[in-house]
């Protein structure tokens, strides 16, 4: 029964990792999808997170590279070696510390890697370079579709976590111990299931060519489609051919996950818009100076927006940047009742659309509210 053969892949990933029920069955399954991800149009990246080191995100990646097919267990590798390393033949890249590539003082000199985990996600993706000498150079386009398993600490670009089946591992409880994990005594057992899992995803290539999954329906009760559905669809897929209570398992975990990351709040930038609603609804203005707002944002003690790692927080410009992304720009403000020289910031009506379409699913739209120029209270900008 073929149902058995990801049970027990299952059950030796689950010794060596602690995980939840949905979280196993998700690693599972791109575990085998490793195998025929060339039968798919996308190949979801695995992102294996953690709040803090100790959580088995490493672990993780050791037990999966016994079981995924042309493993290389990575960290820090550059954008010439991943698309060189493919090209010659695709393999499951494990990229381990992957928050070092993506940190803030290294995420600019990192950005091509960024580009070729994000193409790399789907069928027929090439990066293009130039090899040779002088009048010898010639364009040459790489392929960079493979799979990608990433661990890190926090999280990753929103762009790759966008593309990725995203696990969130947490520390061993008091009464949770994971299996003693010996290479040399596992090794044995992992490379049996895996020409297991090869032998059945040869049988199926085909089949799976022509899947088309059915879609479940998200905690919100509307249908998994877009992006979500391209990433979910290749293991759903296995799931259904696999059968016996997989199909059921597999699309329960989609939902599962799904909710976690919506739980999260989403994207950067979702996030942010979603507390800058909440804080021009706290102040019922109709205007807010970028520092002003900026200030908002940075309190309480649950903000992230005061913290941004590496002893950063939120500016004026930073806000400018994430809000460029969704075509929204400071503009020149001034009360001429109390000053007259011009700030920047922004009105309730910049965000109106915004919200709208990027509120969370079920929530009420935001109220349009008239902007009134000399409303603007700019008592607390520094100049």
């Amino acid at each position: 029964m073929t149902a058995a053969l990801l049970d027990d892949v299952s059950e030796f990933i689950g010794r060596f990792v602690i995980a939840t029920t949905d979280q196993l069955a998700a690693i599972t399954l791109w575990a085998v999808h490793t195998h025929c991800f060339d039968s798919f149009d996308t190949s979801p990246r695995l992102a294996i997170l953690s709040a803090e080191k100790g959580s088995g995100k490493t672990r993780t990646l050791e037990v999966l590279g016994l079981i995924t097919a042309d493993a290389v267990h990575t960290g820090g590798s550059s954008a010439p070696y991943i698309f060189r390393r493919i090209e010659l033949s695709p393999p499951t890249l494990l990229m381990d510390e992957v928050d070092a590539i993506f940190g803030a003082k290294t995420a600019e000199d990192n950005e091509p890697v960024r580009q070729i985990l994000n193409m790399g996600y789907r069928v027929g993706a090439t990066v293009g370079r130039c090899e040779g000498q002088g009048a010898k150079m010639r364009p040459k386009d790489f392929p960079v579709f493979a799979p990608v398993a990433l661990a890190a600490i926090g999280n990753l670009p929103d762009t790759v976590m966008d593309r990725s089946v995203i696990v969130r591992l947490k520390r061993n409880g008091s009464g949770e111990r994971p299996g003693a994990y010996r290479h040399h005594r596992v090794a044995p057992i992992g490379e049996a299931l895996r020409a297991r899992i090869a032998a059945w995803t040869d049988e199926i290539r085909e089949d799976l060519r022509e899947a088309e999954p059915e879609m479940p329906f998200d905690a919100s009760g509307a249908r998994v489609e877009d992006r979500p559905a391209d990433t979910w669809g290749p293991l759903l897929a296995i799931a259904d051919a696999a059968g016996g209570d997989w199909p059921k398992r597999a699309r329960r975990a989609c939902v599962a996950l799904l909710a976690d990351e919506q739980d999260e709040t989403g994207s950067e930038g979702q996030q942010l818009l979603a507390d800058i609603q909440n804080v021009f609804d706290a102040k019922g203005e109709d205007a807010l100076s970028s520092a002003d707002l900026v200030e908002n944002l940075k309190k309480g003690d649950e903000s992230v927006w005061a913290d941004l790692g590496y002893g950063r927080s939120l500016t004026p410009n930073g806000l400018a940047r994430i809000l460029k992304r969704f075509g929204i720009h400071p503009h020149q403000m001034r009360d001429p009742g109390k000053w007259e020289r011009h700030v920047q910031g922004y009105a309730r009506t910049d965000f109106l659309d915004t919200w709208d379409r990027y509120r969370p699913k079920g929530s009420a739209p935001a109220t349009p509210r008239p902007y009134v120029l000399a409303d603007l209270d700019v008592s607390n900008v520094p100049f």
